[in-house]
């Protein structure tokens, strides 16, 4: 796997807050407030790693 993909990379809402390093309700808050970037698929929300490493999320942390 190259650099490139490992951004692409789709994260679960555990594993996305893992890398965000917050509570995971709290991400889940957050995407449903469309405050963190995420789509919810079938009930289940999924999270870009690229986008998340990207967004203003990260550089206010």
């Amino acid at each position: 796997m190259n650099d490139h993909e490992v951004l692409d990379t789709v994260l679960l809402p555990h594993e996305a807050a893992e890398l965000l390093q917050m509570p995971e309700a709290e991400l889940l808050d957050a995407a449903s407030r469309r405050a963190i970037p995420g789509i919810c698929l079938g009930g289940t929300w999924r999270f870009s790693r690229r986008r998340l490493l990207t967004s203003q999320v990260v550089k206010a942390a």
